[in-house]
Protein backbone atom coordinates (compact mmCIF):
# COMPACT_ATOMS: atom_id res chain seq x y z
CA UNK A 1 0.00 0.00 0.00
CA UNK A 2 1.11 3.65 -0.20
CA UNK A 3 -0.11 6.07 2.06
CA UNK A 4 -2.01 9.18 1.18
CA UNK A 5 0.29 12.44 0.40
CA UNK A 6 -1.65 14.02 3.66
CA UNK A 7 -3.46 12.13 6.59
CA UNK A 8 -5.36 13.95 8.78
CA UNK A 9 -4.62 14.36 12.45
CA UNK A 10 -5.33 11.22 14.58
CA UNK A 11 -8.38 12.02 17.22
CA UNK A 12 -6.54 11.08 19.94
CA UNK A 13 -3.90 13.96 21.90
CA UNK A 14 -0.12 13.02 20.86
CA UNK A 15 2.60 12.71 18.33
CA UNK A 16 1.55 10.23 15.74
CA UNK A 17 3.45 9.53 12.78
CA UNK A 18 1.23 7.33 10.01
CA UNK A 19 2.04 3.75 9.15
CA UNK A 20 -1.16 2.54 7.44
CA UNK A 21 -4.39 4.82 5.28
CA UNK A 22 -7.31 3.05 3.87
CA UNK A 23 -9.27 6.08 2.83
CA UNK A 24 -11.56 4.74 0.42
CA UNK A 25 -11.89 7.30 -1.92
CA UNK A 26 -11.19 5.78 -5.43
CA UNK A 27 -12.57 2.82 -5.39
CA UNK A 28 -12.65 -0.86 -6.03
CA UNK A 29 -8.51 -0.35 -6.46
CA UNK A 30 -8.79 0.86 -3.16
CA UNK A 31 -9.23 -2.87 -1.87
CA UNK A 32 -5.88 -4.59 -3.32
CA UNK A 33 -3.80 -6.10 -0.84
CA UNK A 34 -7.01 -6.72 1.17
CA UNK A 35 -8.06 -10.32 1.84
CA UNK A 36 -11.69 -11.72 1.85
CA UNK A 37 -12.85 -14.18 4.29
CA UNK A 38 -15.49 -16.41 2.48
CA UNK A 39 -18.29 -18.54 3.19
CA UNK A 40 -20.11 -19.36 6.44
CA UNK A 41 -17.24 -21.35 8.13
CA UNK A 42 -19.44 -23.52 10.25
CA UNK A 43 -20.81 -20.00 11.85
CA UNK A 44 -17.66 -18.92 12.59
CA UNK A 45 -17.68 -20.36 15.96
CA UNK A 46 -20.40 -17.95 16.87
CA UNK A 47 -23.56 -19.85 15.41
CA UNK A 48 -23.54 -16.88 12.66
CA UNK A 49 -25.97 -17.07 9.36
CA UNK A 50 -24.33 -15.08 6.67
CA UNK A 51 -22.21 -16.56 4.04
CA UNK A 52 -19.48 -14.60 3.17
CA UNK A 53 -18.11 -12.99 -0.42
CA UNK A 54 -15.99 -11.46 -2.85
CA UNK A 55 -19.14 -9.57 -4.56
CA UNK A 56 -19.17 -6.22 -4.35
CA UNK A 57 -23.02 -6.75 -3.38
CA UNK A 58 -21.24 -7.39 -0.05
CA UNK A 59 -17.91 -5.55 -0.27
CA UNK A 60 -17.76 -2.15 -2.08
CA UNK A 61 -16.25 1.22 -2.37
CA UNK A 62 -18.15 4.33 -3.48
CA UNK A 63 -19.14 8.09 -2.24
CA UNK A 64 -15.91 7.93 -0.55
CA UNK A 65 -16.38 4.90 2.08
CA UNK A 66 -16.20 1.32 2.34
CA UNK A 67 -19.29 -0.46 2.18
CA UNK A 68 -19.74 -3.91 3.82
CA UNK A 69 -23.15 -4.91 2.96
CA UNK A 70 -25.02 -7.88 4.75
CA UNK A 71 -28.14 -8.69 2.09
CA UNK A 72 -31.17 -10.53 3.25
CA UNK A 73 -33.48 -12.58 0.81
CA UNK A 74 -35.92 -15.66 0.39
CA UNK A 75 -38.19 -16.57 3.18
CA UNK A 76 -38.82 -19.87 5.25
CA UNK A 77 -36.30 -22.42 4.84
CA UNK A 78 -35.14 -20.41 1.95
CA UNK A 79 -33.86 -17.52 3.59
CA UNK A 80 -30.55 -16.81 3.33
CA UNK A 81 -27.54 -14.11 4.17
CA UNK A 82 -24.72 -12.67 2.11
CA UNK A 83 -21.85 -10.34 3.81
CA UNK A 84 -18.63 -8.94 3.48
CA UNK A 85 -15.47 -9.32 5.95
CA UNK A 86 -11.71 -8.76 4.95
CA UNK A 87 -8.94 -8.33 6.59
CA UNK A 88 -4.88 -6.95 6.18
CA UNK A 89 -3.03 -10.20 7.13
CA UNK A 90 -1.85 -10.47 3.71
CA UNK A 91 -1.40 -6.01 3.63
CA UNK A 92 -0.41 -4.71 7.18
CA UNK A 93 0.11 -5.47 10.64
CA UNK A 94 1.54 -4.21 13.98
CA UNK A 95 2.61 -4.10 17.56
CA UNK A 96 1.79 -1.12 19.69
CA UNK A 97 0.53 2.63 18.30
CA UNK A 98 -2.80 4.22 17.13
CA UNK A 99 -5.75 2.26 15.15
CA UNK A 100 -8.15 4.73 14.07
CA UNK A 101 -11.84 4.75 12.10
CA UNK A 102 -14.59 6.84 11.39
CA UNK A 103 -17.65 4.97 10.39
CA UNK A 104 -21.12 4.30 10.89
CA UNK A 105 -23.63 0.88 11.61
CA UNK A 106 -26.83 -0.04 10.13
CA UNK A 107 -30.03 -0.57 12.39
CA UNK A 108 -31.98 -4.16 12.43
CA UNK A 109 -32.35 -6.89 14.51
CA UNK A 110 -29.62 -9.64 14.25
CA UNK A 111 -26.66 -7.64 12.33
CA UNK A 112 -23.33 -7.36 14.20
CA UNK A 113 -21.13 -4.98 12.92
CA UNK A 114 -17.32 -5.02 14.28
CA UNK A 115 -14.12 -3.88 13.52
CA UNK A 116 -11.47 -6.22 15.38
CA UNK A 117 -7.80 -7.64 15.39
CA UNK A 118 -6.52 -10.54 15.24
CA UNK A 119 -2.76 -11.72 15.93
CA UNK A 120 -0.42 -11.90 12.48
CA UNK A 121 1.47 -15.31 13.62
CA UNK A 122 -0.78 -16.66 16.72
CA UNK A 123 2.57 -16.63 18.23
CA UNK A 124 1.54 -18.23 21.70
CA UNK A 125 -1.14 -20.97 20.26
CA UNK A 126 -4.56 -20.82 18.53
CA UNK A 127 -7.45 -18.79 19.44
CA UNK A 128 -7.49 -17.41 22.44
CA UNK A 129 -3.86 -17.62 23.99
CA UNK A 130 -3.07 -15.87 21.09
CA UNK A 131 -5.45 -12.68 22.25
CA UNK A 132 -7.99 -10.93 20.08
CA UNK A 133 -8.43 -7.37 20.02
CA UNK A 134 -12.08 -6.22 19.98
CA UNK A 135 -12.12 -1.77 18.67
CA UNK A 136 -15.95 -1.65 18.32
CA UNK A 137 -18.78 -4.09 17.62
CA UNK A 138 -22.68 -3.61 18.45
CA UNK A 139 -25.54 -5.01 17.48
CA UNK A 140 -27.85 -3.65 15.12
CA UNK A 141 -31.23 -3.94 17.90
CA UNK A 142 -29.08 -1.97 19.74
CA UNK A 143 -27.51 1.47 18.15
CA UNK A 144 -26.48 2.82 21.87
CA UNK A 145 -24.44 -0.24 22.32
CA UNK A 146 -20.60 0.13 21.75
CA UNK A 147 -18.48 -2.48 23.59
CA UNK A 148 -14.61 -2.92 23.15
CA UNK A 149 -13.28 -6.52 24.59
CA UNK A 150 -9.81 -7.99 25.13
CA UNK A 151 -10.32 -11.49 24.63
CA UNK A 152 -7.50 -14.20 25.65
CA UNK A 153 -7.01 -17.63 27.52
CA UNK A 154 -4.98 -19.82 29.57
CA UNK A 155 -5.54 -22.42 27.22
CA UNK A 156 -7.31 -22.82 23.72
CA UNK A 157 -10.28 -25.16 26.18
CA UNK A 158 -10.44 -21.81 28.23
CA UNK A 159 -11.89 -18.23 27.79
CA UNK A 160 -11.15 -14.59 29.59
CA UNK A 161 -12.87 -11.40 28.66
CA UNK A 162 -12.63 -8.09 29.52
CA UNK A 163 -14.90 -6.03 28.10
CA UNK A 164 -16.63 -1.96 28.69
CA UNK A 165 -19.32 -0.87 27.08
CA UNK A 166 -19.65 3.09 26.48
CA UNK A 167 -22.93 3.31 28.44
CA UNK A 168 -21.11 1.84 31.49
CA UNK A 169 -17.77 4.20 31.23
CA UNK A 170 -20.67 7.22 32.07
CA UNK A 171 -19.55 9.55 29.44
CA UNK A 172 -21.91 8.23 26.89
CA UNK A 173 -24.08 11.29 25.33
CA UNK A 174 -27.64 11.34 25.12
CA UNK A 175 -27.61 11.92 21.69
CA UNK A 176 -25.13 8.62 20.60
CA UNK A 177 -26.14 6.07 17.98
CA UNK A 178 -23.49 3.66 16.29
CA UNK A 179 -25.90 4.35 13.36
CA UNK A 180 -24.57 8.12 12.98
CA UNK A 181 -20.89 8.41 11.92
CA UNK A 182 -18.55 8.30 15.03
CA UNK A 183 -14.42 8.15 15.28
CA UNK A 184 -13.18 5.21 17.13
CA UNK A 185 -9.39 4.76 18.50
CA UNK A 186 -7.69 1.88 19.77
CA UNK A 187 -4.30 3.18 21.69
CA UNK A 188 -1.75 0.28 22.49
CA UNK A 189 0.95 1.51 24.44
CA UNK A 190 4.01 -0.85 25.40
CA UNK A 191 5.02 -1.95 28.70
CA UNK A 192 6.20 0.83 30.73
CA UNK A 193 9.00 -0.93 33.28
CA UNK A 194 7.00 -3.29 35.66
CA UNK A 195 3.65 -2.00 34.11
CA UNK A 196 2.02 -4.32 31.31
CA UNK A 197 0.52 -3.05 27.75
CA UNK A 198 -1.85 -0.60 28.07
CA UNK A 199 -4.94 -0.87 25.77
CA UNK A 200 -7.04 2.45 25.54
CA UNK A 201 -10.27 2.73 23.72
CA UNK A 202 -12.30 5.76 22.48
CA UNK A 203 -14.85 7.25 20.80
CA UNK A 204 -14.99 10.81 19.05
CA UNK A 205 -11.51 11.20 20.92
CA UNK A 206 -13.28 10.41 24.52
CA UNK A 207 -11.52 8.05 26.26
CA UNK A 208 -13.80 5.76 27.64
CA UNK A 209 -12.01 2.36 28.86
CA UNK A 210 -8.59 1.74 28.95
CA UNK A 211 -7.25 -2.05 30.41
CA UNK A 212 -3.41 -2.47 31.89
CA UNK A 213 -2.74 -5.96 32.46
CA UNK A 214 -4.82 -8.62 34.11
CA UNK A 215 -5.72 -10.54 31.10
CA UNK A 216 -4.85 -14.24 31.04
CA UNK A 217 -1.18 -14.20 29.91
CA UNK A 218 0.07 -17.72 28.14
CA UNK A 219 1.92 -20.22 29.76
CA UNK A 220 5.60 -19.61 29.27
CA UNK A 221 5.37 -16.08 28.12
CA UNK A 222 8.26 -13.93 29.09
CA UNK A 223 6.63 -10.81 29.71
CA UNK A 224 3.22 -9.70 31.43
CA UNK A 225 2.39 -7.62 28.62
CA UNK A 226 2.09 -11.07 26.32
CA UNK A 227 -0.09 -12.03 24.36
CA UNK A 228 -0.31 -8.15 23.39
CA UNK A 229 3.09 -7.72 22.55
CA UNK A 230 3.27 -8.94 19.41
CA UNK A 231 1.66 -7.93 15.63
CA UNK A 232 -2.04 -7.88 15.26
CA UNK A 233 -3.98 -7.52 11.81
CA UNK A 234 -7.15 -5.45 10.90
CA UNK A 235 -10.54 -7.05 10.48
CA UNK A 236 -13.75 -5.15 9.35
CA UNK A 237 -17.09 -7.64 8.54
CA UNK A 238 -20.84 -7.58 9.29
CA UNK A 239 -22.24 -10.66 10.57
CA UNK A 240 -25.97 -11.89 10.94
CA UNK A 241 -27.08 -13.94 13.90
CA UNK A 242 -24.97 -15.65 16.39
CA UNK A 243 -24.32 -15.95 19.59
CA UNK A 244 -24.11 -12.07 20.69
CA UNK A 245 -26.97 -10.72 18.62
CA UNK A 246 -29.14 -13.67 18.88
CA UNK A 247 -31.83 -14.41 15.80
CA UNK A 248 -32.27 -11.86 12.75
CA UNK A 249 -35.17 -10.63 12.23
CA UNK A 250 -34.78 -8.84 9.00
CA UNK A 251 -37.04 -7.48 5.99
CA UNK A 252 -35.39 -8.67 2.83
CA UNK A 253 -32.99 -6.03 1.50
CA UNK A 254 -29.78 -4.78 2.42
CA UNK A 255 -28.30 -3.44 5.50
CA UNK A 256 -24.47 -0.83 5.06
CA UNK A 257 -21.87 -0.71 7.14
CA UNK A 258 -20.20 2.30 5.98
CA UNK A 259 -15.85 3.21 6.63
CA UNK A 260 -15.08 6.50 5.68
CA UNK A 261 -11.17 5.47 6.79
CA UNK A 262 -8.51 2.99 8.26
CA UNK A 263 -5.76 4.50 9.61
CA UNK A 264 -2.38 3.44 12.16
CA UNK A 265 0.01 5.31 13.54
CA UNK A 266 3.28 4.56 15.57
CA UNK A 267 3.76 7.13 18.44
CA UNK A 268 6.52 9.90 17.24
CA UNK A 269 10.14 9.73 19.35
CA UNK A 270 10.39 13.53 19.94
CA UNK A 271 14.20 14.56 19.19
CA UNK A 272 16.30 15.21 22.44
CA UNK A 273 16.22 18.00 23.70
CA UNK A 274 19.11 20.96 22.95
CA UNK A 275 21.50 21.26 25.71
CA UNK A 276 21.85 25.22 26.90
CA UNK A 277 25.22 26.34 25.67
CA UNK A 278 26.24 26.20 29.83
CA UNK A 279 24.63 22.43 30.24
CA UNK A 280 26.65 21.67 27.03
CA UNK A 281 29.90 22.86 28.39
CA UNK A 282 29.02 21.10 31.61
CA UNK A 283 28.88 17.90 29.52
CA UNK A 284 31.87 18.17 28.02
CA UNK A 285 33.66 19.00 30.67
CA UNK A 286 32.73 15.31 32.18
CA UNK A 287 29.74 17.09 34.51
CA UNK A 288 31.99 19.75 35.94
CA UNK A 289 32.41 23.53 35.81
CA UNK A 290 36.00 24.36 34.44
CA UNK A 291 37.00 26.62 37.67
CA UNK A 292 38.71 29.92 36.34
Amino acid sequence: FALPTFVSAAAVPGSWTPTFAAEFDTGQSDLAGWTYETGNNGGWGNNELESYTTSTNNVSVSGGSLHITAIASGSGTNRSYSSGRIKTSNLFNQSYGLFEFRAKMPAGQGLWPAIWMMPQNSSYGGWPTSGEIDILETKGQSPTLLQSSLHTGASSSTQYTQTKTFSQSGLMPASFATTDFHTYDLQWDKANGSTPASLKFYVDGTLYYTQTGGWAVPAGASSSSAPFDKPFYLIMNMAVGGDYVGAPNLANGSYDMQIDYARAYTATVPEPALLSAAGLAVALLGGRRRSE
